[in-house]
Order: C-alpha cells, then structure tokens, then sequence
C-alpha cells in the first residue's frame, strides 16, 4: 500500500493517474465538497474515501491550537498503524504537517513529484522568523526549516520534468524522470462538462497571500481582457481553489466564471479547436503547454513589475509558453 499525502485538487487528480486499489489518499487541506472530486478518488481508490488533515492555515488563524498540534497529528495518524506502506508520495516537504506525517509514518521510500515551479524555486515564507526559533518546538523537534521542495531528508526520489534544474541538495535524491500526463480518459471517465471558448484566464490567490491587492488583481485581468479583446465568446475565469470568487463578479457579464473551481482545469478544458490560455505564473500552464490546440501566455509583469524569477521565465519558454509584458502608456502587449 501507497499512501499519497496531497494537498491541492490537482495533487488528487495526479494521485488518481498514478495510484493502485489498495493506496489510500491524504488531504491536508479543508474538506473538498466537490463531487467531482469524490468520484475519482471513489472510483480509483479501495477505500473510497479522502482522509482530512487540518493544514497550517487552519493554525495561522487558531494561533492557540498550536499547542495541541502534536496531539492532534498522532490522533489524526493513527488509523495508519501497523499498516504496511511502501511508499509516501507527498508534494511539498517544505510544509511543517506533510514533514509530520514524513518523520513519525513507518515505510520504504518517500517520494516529491512535481505539480509546478514549486520544485525550482526557493519559497518565501510568511513569517519566517517564527520557523526558523519556534518551528522545532512548535512541530516537534525532527523539523527542518527548508526553502525547497524536495530537500527533506526524509525525501529519497525526486519525481520531475526537468532535473537538469535541481539544486545540488535535490541532486543527491535519485531521480525519476517524468512523463507527459494524459488527462484525457479520466475527463471523458467522469463525464466532466468541459469549454471550448477561445480565451481562458487561470487565477491565482495573489489577493488571498498578499503578493497583490485587489485592485491590483482586477486591474491586471481588465488590462489583459482589454488588450486581447472580447467577442460573443466569452472568456473563461478559471478561479484556484484557495481563492474568493467573490472578486471575479464584475467580470460575469464578458466571462464564465467557473464556479466548479475545485476540478482542476486540466478536465475542463476541451481542445478540439485553438484557444489560448493567461495567466500571471500558475503553474498549471506546465502542464496544459504540453496539449495540442492550447496556447499558453505567462503575464510576467505590469507596467515594470515583475512576478516570477528568470529562471521560470526560462522554464516557461521551453514549454512553448509565451511570455508577456503590459505597459500602460501604450496600451500593448510586449511579447
């Protein structure tokens, strides 16, 4: 038995690609009331059913249940003992929960796969401070304060697309090299209602982290809208699953905003015909660059303010993303 510690619809999704009967699935996360969701994992896994764990936003706003997180882990983990695990594929080992479930589960091997950029970049932290005096004491005393997925010492392979991009921690794993994903049959298993409009904006919880206000947000989407033009097809607003689709309101009456916004976007999308995809840096162009018909355009920065370090810029190029810049004073797009 597997077990496949996710933490993202889309992390589920690639469970559900990978996974045998008897594996069993972990969310770190709220729980997901997606029905879409819960027929894959119900079609795909024995057991049936996602097993919840509280993330740490749960304890960035419930700062007093820090005290009782030990207490709570071990009590949430304990239907996990005695069982014989093979392996624990996790996405983030960076996250203070998913190196709980690394350092007190009992198995063979521990696997990070690549859902993203994630895996190339060093993570800024909010509160980064407290990690760094208090994270020991606060998680248990086997936690590693770490800026880069993949690093943990519990972590023995590296699943992922482009090792040539590791850094030299991560090149001491061993490496798997990834595949292209097919998303295709599962779309049609679960009779996914799928759009073939042309244009498609994926959002991002830029507003819900704090990297930009509101109406830095809203005015990015009405430059791009501007720029590119709305016909009698309208646009798709692709909402993430940690955002508030309240703020995409003003845009229902040039889009369709998906309200579904927990299925990941790799099923919605139907590419029969040519349609292009914005985003500011989501990283789930990676994946849909890599789908015949679908154009993908990374917006990397506004009037001269940069969103994404070079080296994904590069790593967007080589998957055939286009790179885009908007400048107010004329109006256009400086690819």
């Amino acid at each position: 038995m597997n077990i496949y510690v996710t933490q993202t619809p889309y992390h589920i999704l690639l469970a559900c690609l990978d996974c045998k009967k008897e594996d069993e699935v972990l969310y770190i996360g709220s729980q997901i009331k997606n029905c879409v969701i819960e027929q894959m994992v119900n079609t795909r896994f024995d057991k049936g059913q996602i097993d919840y764990i509280k993330p740490l936003s749960y304890y960035k706003s419930n700062v007093a249940a820090l005290s009782s997180f030990r207490l709570y882990m071990k009590k949430s983990l304990k239907f996990l003992e005695g069982k014989s695990i093979g392996k624990i594929i996790v996405f983030n080992d960076v996250d203070p929960v998913v190196q709980w479930i690394l350092h007190r589960l009992t198995y063979k091997n521990a696997i990070v796969v690549e859902e993203g950029i994630g895996l190339y970049r060093d993570i800024r932290k909010q509160n980064e401070v407290v990690f760094r005096f208090l994270g020991k004491i606060l998680f248990g005393f086997d936690f590693e304060n770490l800026t880069r997925i993949g690093t943990s010492k519990s972590i023995t392979y590296i699943h992922c697309a482009h090792p040539e991009r590791l850094n030299a921690v991560q090149k001491t794993k061993r490496i798997i090299k990834q595949e292209k994903t097919d998303f295709s049959n599962i779309a049609k298993e679960l009779n996914i209602k799928q759009y073939n409009n042309r244009n498609w904006f994926i959002g991002q919880p830029l507003v819900e982290d704090g990297v930009l206000t509101e109406i830095e947000y809203k005015r990015i989407i009405r430059k791009i809208f501007e720029i590119k033009g709305i016909d009698e097809d309208k646009w798709i607003i692709k909402p993430h699953p940690r955002e508030d689709i309240s703020k995409y309101e003003e845009f229902d009456k040039n889009a369709i905003i998906i309200q579904d916004y927990e299925i990941p976007v790799e099923l919605l999308i139907n590419n029969e015909s040519l349609l292009d995809v914005y985003t500011l840096y989501s990283s789930a162009i990676l994946s849909l660059s890599s789908i015949k018909n679908v154009n993908c355009h990374a917006i990397v920065s506004v009037d001269g303010k940069h969103f994404i370090q070079k080296e994904i810029e590069s790593m967007f190029c080589e998957k055939g993303v286009i790179l885009e810049n908007i400048s107010s004073p004329n109006g256009r797009w400086q690819s």
